[in-house]
């Protein structure tokens, strides 16, 4: 724009003199051009590999599994994804909001859903968690019993129903478990050494009829 508004020259310069300047120019647009082309290229290259990850994300979104360990493993997934999408490159402006907003939104309702999950499995495990405590005292009103067959039935009953029983929060598992079990043998125990006393009695009156 300056070299067109710069008066006449010399006419036997003006022909060489444009050619020059338009050469350089020629070469300037040149190099932009194939760094626009570059540029382009690094940005289609970054928005294939995004999409590729919004795709991925936008399946995990959909998840839904009854298993801790399934969620676990999804979960290692998603955070890839997280790592993958923060150390990709840049795209074109256009559509980097659309693709940020997909990935993010998918993230989220990823988590969102994990963490429903977990809430109501902690809210089951609780629940588990009281209907064992319920056996333990059930099992403790019986323990003194003596009429051996009949509590033993209700015990094995009580026994039964623990096992049916779903999971209880991993910090309780062991000590509910063998509490109610101390219990349980407790009994099984005073039932075995009853009868061990009950067939040594008979024992020592069969010895005393067999005498008589």
């Amino acid at each position: 724009n300056e070299f067109k508004h710069i008066g006449p020259v010399p006419i036997e310069e003006k022909e060489s003199l444009w050619k020059r300047f338009k050469t350089a120019s020629d070469k300037v647009y040149f190099r932009r051009d194939a760094h626009v082309k570059e540029v382009n290229q690094k940005l289609n290259e970054s928005l294939e590999v995004k999409q590729v990850i919004v795709n991925t994300m936008e399946a995990l979104a959909t998840f839904a599994s009854d298993k801790i360990k399934e969620w676990n493993t999804k979960t290692k997934e998603a955070l890839e994804l997280q790592k993958q999408w923060e150390s990709s490159g840049p795209v074109a402006r256009s559509k980097s909001k659309d693709l940020n907003k997909k990935f993010w939104s998918s993230f989220k309702t990823f988590f969102n859903n994990k963490g429903i999950f977990f809430k109501k499995l902690d809210e089951e495990r609780q629940a588990n968690l009281a209907k064992k405590r319920g056996l333990v005292q059930q099992v403790m009103e019986l323990k003194e019993s003596e009429d051996w067959n009949s509590t033993a039935n209700k015990i094995k009953e009580l026994q039964k129903e623990w096992k049916d029983i779903g999971p209880v929060p991993e910090k309780w598992r062991e000590k509910v478990f063998q509490e109610f079990k101390e219990i349980c043998d407790q009994f099984f125990d005073q039932r075995r050494n009853s009868f061990e006393r009950a067939d040594k009695e008979q024992e020592g009156n069969l010895t005393r009829k067999e005498k008589i």
